[in-house]
């Protein structure tokens, strides 16, 4: 049970470290935007160029045109983004916006949008292009409080020195790639239900982060099989499930209190932390009991024993 406690108590010591991985994702998005706000006004601006090149009359009401443009990008519903973007990718629409603006007939609409179809298809390109920039400058803000918000949680739980990094690696591999062949090799010969697939999934799993932390701070300290047996592995599988549990309370309680998006933005910083915790809690549980058994230890030997040069054995002096 100490596991699952341990478990716990880290997760909400850690929560100290939510406005790291919040400043990652909240500079991201400042950068995105920060894309945003300046490409669209210049593919707007391009495409009523475009439209100049082919229709010359139009290049008298370019300012006017790109104006109502603009205004008609605003005007979508942007509390549904992605419903907002689709409709400013549409040609359907962009062609039903310049004959608005023209005042054209059917018959004429028709024949201007299929006149703009390589102007409207070199718009939405940019578009794209600019939003996947965006998307980008939003991930490395996240990358970034990943990274930071991992270093912060491992110097309050566990530390690892770059040799222990690189052997944890080396063994995750070997170790992962082995789970996922005998995951394959379990569901194509007994072919179980969803439910035993993801059980026997999540105890391997708990087996694999056994083996790491005993190869990285148990090997020649502790039995192997005071680590990594099903015991530890079914409370690993609790303290996780217990740790998913608070972190969705905890999303949902923001949620209320603050609305959908500080409860995105704050719920993902959580998550980030409780994904660390949980990496690292096999690692932690393996270091605490190495301290417990060396301390034990310390206790069962006599004090004159240890400063005596001389060895005492069965009630007598050697």
């Amino acid at each position: 049970m100490r596991l699952i406690g341990d478990a716990l108590l880290n997760f909400l010591k850690c929560l100290v470290y939510i406005f790291v991985p919040l400043g990652g994702v909240l500079l991201g998005a400042l950068l995105g935007v920060n894309v945003l706000i300046n490409a669209i006004p210049q593919n707007v601006s391009a495409l009523v160029h475009d439209v100049g090149e082919i229709l010359p009359e139009v290049k008298a009401q370019a300012n006017e045109l790109l104006a109502y443009l603009i205004t008609a990008i605003r005007s979508l519903d942007w509390s549904d983004v992605g419903m907002a973007i689709r409709t400013m990718l549409s040609p359907q629409w962009l062609s039903a916006l310049f004959a608005e603006f023209f005042r054209l007939s059917e018959a004429a609409a028709a024949e201007l949008t299929t006149q703009l179809s390589v102007a409207i298809s070199m718009f939405i390109f940019n578009v794209i292009r600019t939003l996947i920039v965006a998307g980008v400058a939003v991930g490395v803000g996240i990358l970034l409080g990943y990274f930071v918000t991992g270093a912060f949680v491992r110097s309050r739980t566990i530390r690892r020195g770059w040799k222990k990094s690189l052997l944890n690696s080396l063994v995750d591999t070997v170790l992962s790639s082995t789970l996922i062949s005998f995951v394959v090799w379990f569901m194509a010969l007994l072919n179980p239900g969803a439910v035993a697939s993801t059980i026997v999934t999540v105890l391997l799993y708990g087996f694999v982060g056994l083996i790491e932390a005993y190869c990285l701070f148990g090997q020649g300290k502790l039995p192997f099989f005071a680590v990594v047996n099903l015991k530890n592995c079914l409370l690993l599988l609790v303290a996780e499930v217990l740790i998913y549990v608070t972190t969705i309370y905890l999303i949902v309680f923001v949620a209320i209190l603050a609305g959908k998006l500080v409860a995105l933005a704050v719920g993902l910083s959580i998550a980030l932390i409780a994904l660390f915790v949980i990496n690292l809690n096999a690692e932690y549980y393996v270091v605490m009991l190495v301290k417990k058994w060396e301390t034990s230890a310390r206790l069962r030997i006599p004090k004159w024993r240890k400063l005596s040069p001389k060895r005492y054995d069965n009630g007598g002096w050697l």
